[in-house]
């Protein structure tokens, strides 16, 4: 069985830690630049950059797409492979794709033929809907709502609550605050 290696000690890598734990594959460790101290009964192993002399897979637990982007790359060039977290709560279609290093959150719905790309977040009670693509480093926060075709660029942050309708496009980088509606 491989080591899962969570990085980052902050609220997304609590969220992570729980949902491996939940899933039977709990976190083998945690490296965090700030903390010391074992997080969720998981030890910190060591600082962020110390995990590169490990073997076996990460996840770069942070919320912020430019620290995620940082690690999974540190990483990947360390020849680290890239773990998912996915909740068991979380429904997915069998033709949806989750790329490598994403994390899919407790309720989280993710329809057929959907796409979410590496190292994206779909957070907590998010839905995306059928043939939907949600761009690498994405991030579709708690109760957010793709409809149907929606689009998410690269580094994207979908606030939380806010609702995409169908065919809606966010591109690279952009913000859709938090209970807004974007429209196509």
């Amino acid at each position: 069985m491989t080591m899962i290696y969570v990085l980052g000690g902050g609220g997304h890598g609590r969220v992570v830690l729980d949902i491996l734990r939940c899933a039977g594959t709990p976190a083998a460790g945690l490296f965090d630049d700030a903390r010391t101290e074992a997080l969720e009964d998981t030890p910190v192993l060591g600082r962020l950059a110390d995990v590169l002399t490990h073997k076996g897979a990460v996840i770069a637990a942070f919320g912020d797409p430019a620290l995620r982007r940082h690690w999974a790359d540190a990483a990947e060039k360390a020849g680290l492979a890239h773990a998912r977290a996915i909740h068991p709560a979380a429904v997915i279609a069998r033709s949806a794709a989750i790329g490598d290093g994403a994390t899919v959150c407790a309720g989280a719905v993710i329809g057929p033929g959907a796409v979410i790309g590496r190292h994206a977040i779909v957070n907590t009670l998010a839905g995306v809907d059928h043939d939907c693509i949600v761009g690498d480093y994405a991030h579709i926060a708690p109760g957010a709502r793709l409809c149907g075709h929606a689009r998410v660029g690269a580094d994207a942050l979908v606030g939380a609550g806010a609702m995409l309708l169908p065919g809606a496009v966010v591109p690279p980088g952009g913000v859709v605050p938090a209970g807004s509606v974007c429209r196509a």
